[in-house]
């Protein structure tokens, strides 16, 4: 498991919920988002959950000290299962749950490629250099 870093220690955003920046429905979707179980995946198999969690806590580590942290490869997995977007898609790229899967077994195949195990293996410094040479799009591996 990756290890956990807090970039900006002692603020939780949650922590405003009761709060005046907090309306309703920020409260009820932000609710139904914690609610998810945090191994409910139904798209993902075990080898592209297992990267998608470590992408997760690499990419959006929750704080330590939090009791739940919140779910995030479930909410990713459950999007995918929804084919929920963001917004605006170049029609020629494949549908989001392929998308996903191409891109997660590629992070696991530059991994095995350049240190001999996957992703969620590597600790958290391999992983970061290794997102960071994917992000200048200088990945080796053909996937």
């Amino acid at each position: 498991m990756a290890e956990r870093r807090d970039p900006y220690p002692g603020y939780d955003v949650l922590a405003k919920r009761d709060g005046p920046s907090w309306n309703e429905q920020t409260r009820r979707m932000v609710d139904a988002r914690l609610a998810i179980e945090r191994d409910d995946h139904r798209v993902l198999d075990e080898a592209e959950w297992r990267v998608l969690g470590a992408l997760c806590d690499r990419i959006v580590p929750q704080p330590a000290d939090r009791e739940q942290p919140t779910p995030l490869a479930a909410m990713v997995d459950r999007k995918i299962r929804l084919g929920k977007t963001d917004g605006f898609r170049p029609a020629n790229l494949p549908p989001l749950a392929e998308a996903w899967r191409r891109g997660l077994v590629a992070i696991d195949a530059e991994a095995r490629a350049a240190h001999g195990v996957g992703f969620a293996d590597l600790g958290p410094d391999r992983q970061g250099a290794l997102l960071r040479l994917i992000q200048a799009g200088e990945a080796r591996h053909e996937a």
